[in-house]
């Protein structure tokens, strides 16, 4: 995985389903480090765009403009499959509020 150098990782045993926020350039880690979640707001001419980064072990990062809440992405990990949804993006705070959860 390719943390940002300011990223603070917090462990969470897998998730039934898990719920928490993201501030600017943060990380949380899942399923023992096989996957982890950030966010950063970058400024995009007059625009703030907020990014969900998606990390699966061995795999490219993922990276997703969020231009509306919403979005859910499912990430398949061995034999499990996580959904991670985006349910509130808030550009003045620069938070991002998620869901992890064990898909089907």
């Amino acid at each position: 995985m390719h943390p940002h150098p300011t990223d603070k990782a917090t462990p969470i045993v897998d998730p039934d389903p898990t719920l928490f926020s993201l501030k600017n350039g943060e990380q949380k880690v899942f399923s023992d480090g096989d996957l982890s979640v950030s966010g950063d707001f970058n400024q995009v001419g007059e625009m703030v765009v907020p990014t969900l980064h998606i990390q699966v072990q061995g795999k490219e990062p993922e990276d997703h403009a969020l231009l509306t809440p919403g979005g859910r992405f499912e990430v398949a990990i061995g034999s499990k499959t996580f959904v991670v949804s985006v349910l509130r993006v808030n550009e003045f705070a620069q938070t991002l509020e998620l869901q992890v959860d064990l898909g089907k």
